[in-house]
């Protein structure tokens, strides 16, 4: 038995199997948290330039309410809503803050939007760009799975929806 363990090609087995295991260890275990939200962070605005739903489903956690009272659901909605005005969209992520422990993480920063679109594009990307306070994304870890962050919170104090309801637009434009 050593004996077909000594051998070359046993060797290259033996050691690249334990080098796969190492790595994989790494993988599951010590990923960085901090990594792992800034990648889910990217992936989540990349989502809403491309006004992928699918990603937005799979992104925001079940458990998500923001600041203007929407559930999961209704964001959903409201991203909709608002990603329908755009033929064209370029969010630029400049962050201000990171706080990120084994389980909780929160992102803070500033975001400018360019976009090609309808009669409501030139009106909403002023409106989002011209927000001096900090957009804040709350992301928590929802399993033992390294990527397993979901978004629970998006927050800006300077963002006053004015009434809106998600899915208001999609019925004004049906009138």
């Amino acid at each position: 038995m050593i004996q077909k363990l000594l051998r070359p090609r046993s060797q290259v087995i033996i050691v690249s199997s334990i080098t796969a295991l190492i790595v994989l260890y790494h993988m599951l275990f010590e990923w960085p948290a901090a990594t792992q939200v800034r990648l889910k962070h990217e992936a989540f605005l990349v989502s809403i330039e491309e006004g992928d739903n699918a990603a937005w489903d799979t992104l925001l956690s079940e458990s998500y309410e923001d600041q203007w009272g929407f559930s999961k659901s209704n964001a959903m909605v409201a991203m909709q809503d608002v990603r329908s005005q755009f033929i064209g969209l370029k969010i630029t992520w400049k962050p201000e803050s990171e706080v990120v422990d084994s389980g909780d993480g929160t992102l803070a920063g500033e975001m400018k939007f360019e976009a090609t679109g309808f009669f409501a594009t030139d009106l909403i990307t002023s409106k989002l760009n011209g927000i001096e306070e900090p957009w804040v994304f709350a992301w928590k870890k929802e399993s033992w799975l390294p990527w397993s962050w979901k978004l629970v919170r998006i927050e800006n104090s300077g963002l006053d929806l004015g009434g809106y309801s998600p899915g208001d637009l999609k019925r004004q434009m049906k009138k």
